[in-house]
């Protein structure tokens, strides 16, 4: 079984993804604003659909990362070639606003309906 929907303009098959971003609590929200767009931007130059964008807010990170004890957190799902996936990682790498950038497949939840028995 293969997850995904067929590319819009061909090509490959899309995928449903979910990224959730840790930026530097410290930048100002126009920075903030700058990168979910260029991710945004990212995925749709691909031939993506972005499906939501939920910003967490600032939150305490469970560690401290490069001195850092918070983060502001942007979750992210969307639908894409798997190609896409090494483009936000490259991203994420060089933006200086980023602190971690993690992108996983997401799997729908099955639900189990149980018989009356």
């Amino acid at each position: 079984m293969r997850l995904g929907v067929e590319s819009p303009k061909g090509g490959g098959r899309m995928r449903t993804y979910e990224t959730l971003i840790i930026l530097d609590a410290i930048a100002e929200e126009s920075e903030h604003d700058k990168v979910i767009t260029k991710i945004e931007e990212t995925i749709t130059a691909a031939n993506g659909v972005v499906d939501s964008t939920d910003k967490w807010g600032k939150r305490r990170l469970a560690y401290e990362i490069d001195k850092k004890r918070e983060g502001y957190y942007v979750l992210v799902n969307f639908k894409a070639d798997p190609a896409v996936v090494t483009e936000l990682d490259e991203l994420y790498h060089f933006s200086t606003t980023v602190i971690r950038g993690l992108t996983t497949l997401a799997i729908p939840k099955k639900i189990k309906i149980k018989k009356k028995q």
